[in-house]
């Protein structure tokens, strides 16, 4: 993924498959980003639910970790 300073957020473009998917820092579980919420919140808990990918693609993917706690992803289908 790509740091961008400017707003403390991360993406990155990539095929996903349909099942599940989660953010993990450092190539570690140690810590990771899931969304406890059903249906989906776009809002990561530590260590949360994995988050369903129902449509497979091409998708940038965007999570902001950032600035003032206000947490989110995005998964946006290209």
């Amino acid at each position: 993924m790509t740091f961008n300073p400017s707003n403390g957020s991360w993406s990155i473009t990539a095929n996903l498959t349909v099942g599940e998917m989660k953010f993990r820092a450092n190539n570690d579980w140690a810590i990771n980003f899931g969304d406890n919420n059903n249906p989906i919140d776009n809002k990561p808990e530590y260590g949360g639910t994995n988050i369903p990918v129902t449509v497979a693609g091409n998708y940038t993917i965007t999570l902001n970790i950032g600035i003032g706690g206000n947490y989110s992803y995005k998964l946006k289908k290209n």
